[in-house]
């Protein structure tokens, strides 16, 4: 008497537990996704940023010699003025 009144809630037990590791599997790939996508984004900003500061070093470079060249034009006048 007593198994038969046991047996229905154990099929509710083992029912609810197939649910929540289904549930528990569902939400683990969603985790998943939501990472690597996060990851992917996280990379490619990188990847642009770096590509950004590799362009703002070589127009500081070009910059600077074209700095560089004024001045040298400036202290060539300076002395053409002088004599």
């Amino acid at each position: 008497m007593l198994v038969m009144l046991i047996k229905p809630f154990s099929l509710i037990k083992v029912s609810c537990m197939v649910g929540v590791r289904g549930t528990a599997i569902a939400i683990n790939a969603w985790v998943e996704i939501v990472c690597a996508f996060i990851y992917f984004n996280l990379r490619a900003q990188l990847y642009e940023l770096r590509d950004r500061l590799d362009s703002l070093m070589w127009d500081r470079k070009e910059l600077n010699e074209h700095i560089r060249v004024a001045i040298k034009e400036h202290e060539m006048m300076e002395i053409m003025m002088r004599t």
